[in-house]
């Protein structure tokens, strides 16, 4: 018992330690979005980067995938036209059927 008194009287900190660690808890988030918004401290390092990635390769397969994808688009246009075609008929249908009870 006489050990576990004499150690709780021991004092943790001042309000000075609290100020610094508010500070650096402040100061980290800052700094790291400061940092992370200076585009012209990394810009020479992604131009190489894109320079090594874009290839003739890989140019020419985005254009082959946007050509498929507008296929595919103009695919699903037509799809989707000759359904609401359809539809527009089978509500004429109906329509005509509602005029001929009435």
């Amino acid at each position: 018992i006489h050990f576990y008194k004499r150690h709780l009287k021991v004092k943790m900190g001042n309000w000075q330690l609290e100020i610094a660690k508010m500070a650096i808890y402040m100061a980290f988030p800052v700094t790291s979005f400061y940092v992370y918004h200076q585009v012209d401290w990394f810009e020479d390092e992604l131009t190489e980067i894109h320079k090594k990635i874009r290839t003739k390769d890989t140019i020419e397969n985005h254009k082959q995938v946007e050509e498929f994808k507008e296929m595919m688009s103009s695919h699903r246009d037509k799809k989707f036209k000759a359904e609401l075609a359809k539809m527009r008929e089978e509500v004429g249908i109906l329509g005509e059927k509602e005029k001929e009870e009435q």
